[in-house]
């Protein structure tokens, strides 16, 4: 049927507060959802990737459809990150609001024989942010009366006296063997409506997994734990600035937030610790590592900014005044070279030295010393109208001048600096 269709446009990195499902209590066969995938609103292409869609229906209880129950997940263009979802009726099974609603992008590992959980195979996810689903009431929930069946039961019982005598005493008593039955079916559905239960034929195939404790926060990290390499409990933990001075392979000992995955069959666990300051965003932390290997360290906004600052930081290599002869040789370390070079003139009057005016900078980029190595590079001086210029030699570690250097009329002119950065 699919009557109700949907646009989805779904950033894994930005929220889209557009993105929302309405339906109704019984909807059954009735819509479909047509999503495009993103990331910072640029196509994302699927890949080798697999779409599963994810949904909270109970706080701290997700529910997982990887469309291998009834190909309700349908890739319609891999390259531009386009699918198409048909939604399970058990999410409109009774009316609310699903409000962490997502979908992923996931990669498994081989089992090789091994069966194992959809969590365990996992090597690769990203998910998506956050969509909403309202599920509203329907009349056909708790609200439609039923006619009695007693006048047809009634009916029965006199066809049966009349037409088939002895036999009808064994008729009502099956009938009535079938009334009590129904009333305790009945009864049972009540108290299954009351109590929010799912039936395990609803609940089929969905995942539970839980990554915090009952109240949705964090659970609480052992006291004894000594090495953080042989904690392999999955979820969300909270270690307290007691615990965390008993670690002995952490990166910092004060409290942090610690979330375990496992990845793949067995018991190692990838490892992200959090560290928060409260009174100075820029100082959070954050770190991760699998199983007992080294801890790599998340860029955070204040070291972005001092590797920033640093990349342009200039290092001076040479400063004074030279007519840069061919004998005139300068060197610096080219692994340390970020963007280039910097050779700086000014004016200079022989048998006087340099003059305190006619400056110029020349920049040269780590590509042009590695595409130009030791070929001559002629450097006009700035002002000169007698065709001063300077000829130099430029390599990845080392610059050097020219004889031409200390001849007419480009003896008007000094390098006066050399730096990298």
């Amino acid at each position: 049927m699919n009557i109700k269709k949907y646009n989805l446009a779904l950033d894994f990195m930005k929220n889209k507060s557009q993105n929302k499902i309405i339906g109704r209590v019984g909807e059954i066969e009735s819509m479909l959802w047509h999503i495009t995938l993103s990331t910072d609103e640029i196509t994302q292409t699927i890949g080798n990737l697999s779409p599963v869609f994810y949904a909270e229906i109970k706080e701290g209880i997700f529910v997982r459809d990887d469309g291998s129950e009834n190909n309700s997940i349908t890739i319609l263009d891999n390259s531009n990150g386009i699918i198409e979802y048909k939604p399970n009726k058990r999410l409109f099974a009774k009316p609310g609001r699903l409000k962490n609603c997502y979908f992923a992008l996931e990669k498994t590992a081989s089992s090789n024989g091994v069966t194992l959980g959809p969590l365990d195979q996992l090597i690769e996810r990203t998910s998506t942010q956050s969509f909403e689903i309202i599920v509203e009431k329907d009349a056909m929930q708790d609200n439609i009366e039923l006619e009695s069946f007693e006048p047809t039961i009634n009916e029965l019982k006199q066809y049966l006296e009349d037409n088939l005598g002895d036999s009808v005493a064994i008729s009502t008593q099956a009938l009535q063997n079938a009334e009590a039955a129904q009333e305790r079916m009945d009864n049972l559905e009540s108290q299954i409506d009351d109590n929010n239960l799912i039936t395990t034929i609803l609940s089929e195939g969905w995942q539970k997994y839980k990554l915090t404790n009952d109240e949705g926060i964090a659970k609480i990290f052992p006291t004894n734990v000594t090495k953080l390499s042989n904690f392999n409990e999955t979820g969300y933990f909270y270690v307290d600035s007691t615990a965390a001075n008993k670690l002995t392979d952490v990166p910092l000992a004060q409290g942090f937030l610690l979330e375990n995955r496992k990845l793949i069959t067995g018991n190692t666990v990838e490892q992200t610790i959090r560290y928060f300051n409260q009174d100075n965003g820029e100082e959070c932390r954050e770190f991760f590592r699998y199983g007992s290997s080294t801890w790599r360290e998340t860029a955070s906004v204040l070291g972005s900014q001092t590797y920033t600052d640093n990349s342009y930081k200039k290092t001076v290599i040479w400063s004074g005044s030279s007519y840069f002869l061919d004998t005139h040789i300068f060197s610096w370390d080219s692994a340390k070279v970020r963007n280039g070079v910097l050779l700086e003139f000014s004016r200079y009057a022989p048998g006087t030295g340099v003059l305190d005016y006619g400056y110029i900078e020349y920049f040269f980029s780590k590509e042009y010393l590695v595409q130009n190595n030791n070929k001559a590079t002629w450097v006009p001086m700035p002002g000169a109208t007698d065709g001063a210029k300077k000829t130099i030699r430029l390599t990845p570690s080392s610059v050097s001048g020219d004889l031409s250097n200390g001849q007419a009329p480009s003896t008007s002119y000094a390098l006066r600096k050399i730096s990298t950065f």
